[in-house]
Formats: structure tokens, sequence, C-alpha cells
């Protein structure tokens, strides 16, 4: 038997692609300005990327660490 347990999130779950992708953005914005010291848009990025998704890990990492 065979049992494909990677499937793209799309094919699973009713999300919302482009809410998803901004959210990342946000994340990976958050993540650059960290790595230059701009500490300020670091965390409006992260804010702005909790507010669509309270339950990203990486953001509620990154805003504890800031």
């Amino acid at each position: 038997d065979y049992f494909a347990v990677s499937l793209p999130d799309f094919s699973v779950f009713d999300a919302d692609l482009d809410k998803k992708n901004i959210v990342h953005c946000l994340y990976m914005g958050a993540l650059g300005s960290l790595g230059v010291s701009d500490t300020d848009t670091a965390r409006e990025c992260a804010q702005r990327g909790l507010a669509l998704d309270g339950s990203h890990t990486g953001l509620r990492d990154l805003m504890d660490s800031l």
C-alpha cells in the first residue's frame, strides 16, 4: 500500500494562499531587517504578519527575541 504524506497545503486545506504568501514575505522582511540590525522595521513587519496570522511560530519567536 502507498500513502502520500507530503501533499501541498493547497490540496489538503482551504488555505488563503495570497494571505499565506503575504505573511511569509513579512516574515522574510522581518528576518532581513533583523539581519541588518534594523529592529524597528523587523518589529513592524512581525507585528503586521502576526495581525494576519497570529499562530505563525516564526513570527512569534522573532517577536520574543526583539
